[in-house]
C-alpha cells in the first residue's frame, strides 16, 4: 500500500455542518434511515502527533438518508481528554500508544497524583435497552449519546 494512502488514515478531519449530498442515480426504497459511527478524527496538534491511529479523538459521523437525498454531518465528541488537548495543543492523557504531557489545567499538587483513566470514545456504538446509544472504550465506562 503506498504511503499516501496511509498518510490519508491520519488527517486530521474537520466537522461540518449538516450537508446534503450530490450523487447521481436513485436511492432504493427501501434504503430509508440514519446510520451513525464514530471513529478517529484528530491526530495532530501544533508540534506534537498521536502515535497510535487509535489514539486519534474521535470525530462522530451521521449519514441520514430520507426518500430521494442524504445529508452528513461530523461532529467531535467533546470529552474530557478532547478538550484538555485542545488547551494542551497535545495529549494529556496516556493512550494506547502515546505518551501524555503535561496537563496546563492542573495545579502542582494535582500533577503529583497520576492519571491513568483516559476518555477517547473510538469505538462503535452499542444499543442500549431504553433506545439510546451508547460508545465504549476499552476502559469500563460508556458514553451515553442524547
Amino acid at each position: 500500500m503506498p504511503d499516501s494512502l496511509l498518510r490519508n488514515l491520519f488527517k486530521n478531519a474537520e466537522e461540518c455542518k449538516k450537508e446534503v449530498a450530490h450523487f447521481n442515480g436513485s436511492i432504493p426504497n427501501w434504503l430509508q434511515g440514519t446510520f451513525m459511527r464514530t471513529g478517529p478524527g484528530r491526530f495532530d496538534f501544533q508540534d506534537v502527533s498521536v502515535e497510535n491511529f487509535f489514539d486519534g479523538y474521535a470525530i462522530l459521523s451521521k449519514y441520514e438518508i430520507n426518500g430521494e437525498s442524504v445529508t452528513f454531518q461530523t461532529k467531535f465528541l467533546e470529552t474530557e481528554a478532547y478538550k484538555k488537548a485542545l488547551i494542551a495543543q497535545r495529549p494529556v492523557y496516556a493512550e494506547f500508544g502515546t505518551k501524555s504531557s503535561d496537563d496546563p489545567t492542573k495545579g502542582f499538587f494535582s500533577k503529583c497524583m497520576p492519571s491513568l483513566v483516559r476518555f477517547n470514545f473510538i469505538l462503535p456504538f452499542q444499543p442500549h435497552l431504553q433506545m439510546h446509544l451508547i460508545s465504549i472504550d476499552e476502559i469500563p465506562h460508556t458514553l451515553l449519546f442524547d
